[in-house]
């Protein structure tokens, strides 16, 4: 299950996080029972904190 964001031009290829693939992992963690998520940077988060809020997302 891959919910991430992609792009291949051909030659690069680039991934990227969305809140509802962020959202999408909590919810795995949640239902194996896993303690916690990986997260990368979140220095380009907008200022309402949309990507870090939806870590949590997953777990309600």
């Amino acid at each position: 299950m891959a919910e991430s964001s992609w792009a291949y031009d051909g030659t690069n290829f680039w991934t990227g996080d969305t809140p509802q693939a962020v959202g999408a992992r909590g919810a795995y963690a949640k239902g194996k029972g896993l303690g916690g998520l990986f997260a990368f940077p979140l220095e380009n988060d907008d200022a309402s904190g949309t990507m870090l809020n939806s870590t949590d997302t997953g777990r309600r």
